[in-house]
């Protein structure tokens, strides 16, 4: 059975298919700016949105003759031109475009709260 998404999480969708960045494409979609950062994350995390995004980014991809690969091959090209000339934030930037390009791109997440531990320890 297939999950109907709101039109916030649709808009989310195509937001975050135009730069990557999930919390300014929470804000751009009209969720909350001081909570944009964990609905952004919850947002990913739900599987009918990640297939939402994959069939998005297909989708635009025939539209605009633009695979995967090209991206990975301009995205190389540009690290190899910013690793000759020894510009390291722009051969970081390269191969961060790269990785989210496979979907290997993690978002940093802060958290605020407390967080019980309880340790049991078995004595012989």
């Amino acid at each position: 059975m297939k999950k109907k998404l709101t039109d916030k999480q649709k808009r989310f969708i195509e937001e975050y298919c135009v730069d990557f960045n999930a919390t300014q494409a929470a804000i751009r979609s009209e969720y909350s700016k001081k909570t944009a950062r964990q609905i952004a994350t919850n947002l990913l995390s739900n599987v009918y949105i990640q297939e939402a995004i994959q069939k998005y980014m297909d989708k635009l991809s025939k539209k605009l003759e633009f695979t995967k690969e090209d991206a990975l091959k301009e995205y190389e090209e540009a690290r190899q031109v910013a690793i000759a000339g020894n510009e390291s934030s722009a051969m970081s930037t390269a191969t961060t475009g790269k990785c989210k390009v496979m979907g290997l791109h993690l978002e940093k997440v802060e958290h605020s709260g407390t967080l019980e531990i309880s340790v049991k320890v078995d004595e012989d």
